[in-house]
C-alpha cells in the first residue's frame, strides 16, 4: 500500500471533487506561496487566468512549504 504524499489531501487538492459534489463554491482562491491559484468549477488556474494541472498545483504547494492560505476577500 502506498503511502500518501503530504498535500494529496490538501483542500485545494480536493477542491475539483468538492465542488463537483457541490460542498465547495463554484470558485475558490488561495495564495500558495508568492502565487494566486484559483480553481473554478474543477479547473486550477494561476497567476492571470493560466490554466494548470493537477501536477502544476501540487508543485506549487511542494514549493511553498506551507505559506498557503485561502483567500475570502473576493
Amino acid at each position: 500500500m502506498a503511502i500518501p504524499a503530504p498535500y494529496d489531501s490538501h483542500p485545494l487538492m480536493l477542491a475539483p471533487v468538492m465542488q463537483l459534489l457541490h460542498a465547495m463554491p463554484g470558485t475558490v482562491l488561495w495564495v500558495v506561496g508568492d502565487t494566486w491559484v484559483k480553481c473554478e468549477n474543477g479547473v486550477y488556474f494561476v497567476g492571470a487566468d493560466e490554466e494548470v494541472d493537477r501536477k502544476r498545483v501540487y508543485e506549487l504547494l511542494r514549493d511553498a512549504q506551507g505559506d498557503v492560505y485561502l483567500w475570502t476577500d473576493y
